[in-house]
């Protein structure tokens, strides 16, 4: 096997043409494999847009006559992405802590660097004068929490160069429209990228670029083994229009070095082609990431890994060819695509289900019996008549005027009434009750959007109707949380290692700033995002931390009748405070030489806890 190293320098422009034409071939084929997703697509954006179907007759023509009928198209898709994603983004980002934890694993040598770096937070002034006037000649250590902090800094710091929740309100709206979400990790420029300033970043910084999953194909095919044991990863395609001329000039400014951030260009291969169409000066690109079996004229195929190879689509003499322009080699070990399915359904196909996919033909029921509904209430209020055009008074005012009290002087049975077309309260039946299907499908209930189905509920009551509903949304979240995010944030920490310049960092724990770079960071570091929980979790969590308080405080009661004496007690109290799902127990507790402000500490006491630990109980039962 050949490294992508060699690709370039060993393989022949006609092979190079082989790889083109298997990448345009293959996204070809992909495209075709999911037409009917596309179909469904198209749909969800139509009624996103509001936008009212069109009236057809059987043949697919504009219906005749049709301009008096109703043609609205209901809010129910739009209402329901907007709830949807907002509950998303609540519940992933939370508004007073950080989303996720960092865990670094500690290495001595790298501490012993960090420490000799940087002053690690701790005091009033976050400095290394100050922390050399308090302790002279004596270095601040480095410990666990520290280190994870410095991590966890490193991040929120990159995360606050951009729009970074935005990013993912993004994402988070492509799953929940299209059933997946596409994203990639790229070293970018903040300002060139989001056209915003944000922080003081100069330099490229790992950024998270949300894809539409309808210029993103995936792929379909079952993971290939070789004989060798040598396993082909999956591979992305993506698909989108660009310049001819921008494409040129990019080629001629960037290297031909493949392992160059910028480079990888072929700038020959574009010459002498045109756009597919006379309309538009775009042409069709499209970029292949992955793992590649490249194809040869002569001799063994060559297999490389992890590469991304740009092909582009358009015309040459008339006719349509496919040139490869550009060649790059990854810098990272890993990807920069990641991807999830909202809900996966089928086990061959890598495309997911979503809410308003599984509301959209309920949608499309209730805005046509919403119509029609309408259609029949105004047959009622102005119903079709026929007349009897020998009756000269009704043919001079030119057939009979309706409007509320009109006579006529008419012949006898020279007006006929047809007021009996149309049944608007059978209809309204049948569009309330696709009301209530579509909340049923897409889990957006009336208590989600704030309204009361019962009269005089109480507020649990409400409370409960409302996180009930919320199920879902919260197994999407924790979904996301698990996977995606999780992967993102990996592959971002690999970034920020590899290409952080000197820069400070804010701390919020210890409200102060750090000078670090990317060499200072541990090489070991696991992420957890938990995001801000579901809402019955956050309730069942604070009932939890309560109870263990109490029993704690109960036991401040025994500790100083036994006079830590036997059993030891302060373990037993942190003990139940950690299962309790309290965080950092320690500060609870101080050393007996260390009183609390306002008195001295009780003998056999943690100094902490009031010398009426009862009396404290009672205040905190009545939210004293």
């Amino acid at each position: 096997m050949l490294g992508p190293w060699s690709l370039a320098r060993r393989i022949s422009a006609a092979d190079w043409k082989l790889v083109a034409e298997f990448i345009s071939d293959e996204a070809s084929r992909r495209q075709n494999k999911r037409k009917h997703l596309e179909k469904v697509w198209k749909e969800i954006d139509r009624q996103l847009r509001m936008e009212p179907m069109p009236k057809l007759d059987e043949e697919g023509k504009p219906l005749t006559g049709a301009g008096w009928m109703s043609a609205l198209e209901l809010p129910l898709q739009a209402g329901a992405l907007e709830l949807l994603n907002s509950d998303s983004r609540r519940l992933m980002f939370p508004t007073e802590q950080n989303f996720f934890s960092a865990h670094s694993a500690i290495n001595d040598e790298e501490i012993r660097d960090l420490e000799e770096s940087i002053i690690v937070p701790g005091l009033d002034e976050f400095s290394k004068r100050a922390v050399e006037a308090i302790n002279p000649g004596q270095k601040q250590k480095i410990d666990q929490d520290a280190l994870d902090e410095i991590v966890e800094g490193s991040l929120n710091h990159h995360h606050g160069l951009y729009d970074f929740r935005g990013a993912w309100d993004n994402l988070n709206a492509e799953a929940l429209k299209y059933g997946t979400l596409v994203g990639r990790m790229a070293m970018v420029r903040p300002d060139v990228s989001y056209n915003q300033f944000r922080g003081t970043s100069k330099n490229p910084i790992p950024v998270v670029i949300p894809q539409s999953i309808k210029n993103t194909l995936l792929d379909d095919t079952m993971i290939a083994t070789l004989h060798e044991g040598l396993m082909i990863g999956p591979s992305t395609i993506y698909r989108y229009w660009h310049t001819l001329e921008d494409l040129r000039k990019a080629a001629a400014k960037g290297s031909k070095d493949p392992a160059s951030p910028t480079g990888g260009w072929m700038g020959a291969n574009l010459r002498g082609l045109e756009p597919l169409s006379e309309d538009t000066r775009s042409i069709q690109v499209l970029k292949y990431e992955g793992d590649l079996l490249v194809p040869r004229s002569t001799g063994q195929p060559i297999f490389v890994e992890n590469v991304m190879i740009s092909v582009v689509v358009g015309k040459s003499d008339s006719k349509t060819t496919s040139r490869v322009f550009r060649y790059q080699e990854q810098a990272f070990p890993f990807r920069s695509t990641f991807h999830h399915p909202y809900h996966q359904e089928d086990l061959n196909s890598p495309y997911g289900s979503s809410p308003l996919m599984k509301g959209m033909p309920v949608q499309a029921a209730a805005s046509d019996a919403l119509n029609k509904t309408m259609d029949a209430a105004a047959l009622k209020n102005k119903p079709p008549v026929a007349w009897n055009p020998q009756d000269h008074y009704l043919e001079a005012m030119g057939g009979p005027d309706l409007f509320p009290g009109a006579q006529w002087k008419a012949q006898k049975n020279s007006i006929e009434v047809f007021d009996r077309i149309g049944d608007p309260s059978a209809m309204f039946a049948i569009f309330s009750g696709l009301l209530q299907q579509y909340a049923d499908v897409t889990g957006v209930s009336a208590p989600r959007l704030g309204a009361q189905t019962k009269s005089h509920q109480t507020a649990f009551a409400i409370d409960t109707e409302q996180t009930r509903g919320m199920t879902r949304t919260t197994d999407y979240v924790r979904s996301v949380n698990q996977g995606p995010m999780q992967t993102m944030l990996s592959m971002e920490y690999e970034m920020i290692r590899e290409n952080m310049k000197k820069t400070m960092v804010y701390l919020p724990k210890q409200r102060g700033y750090i000078e670090i770079d990317g060499s200072m960071l541990p090489s070991v570091a696991w992420f957890e995002p938990h995001g801000a929980g579901g809402p019955i979790e956050e309730q069942e969590l604070l009932q939890t931390r309560f109870a263990a308080l109490q029993q704690a405080l109960q036991i401040e009661v025994q500790r100083r009748d036994a006079g830590e004496q036997g059993m030891d007690f302060e373990a037993v109290q942190k003990e139940i405070l950690e299962k309790g799902m309290w965080q950092d127990v320690e500060k609870f507790f101080a050393s007996a030489d260390t009183p609390p402000e306002g008195g001295p500490g009780v003998p056999g006491s943690s100094g902490i806890i009031s010398e009426e630990p009862l009396a404290a109980l009672a205040q905190l039962q009545g939210g004293g």
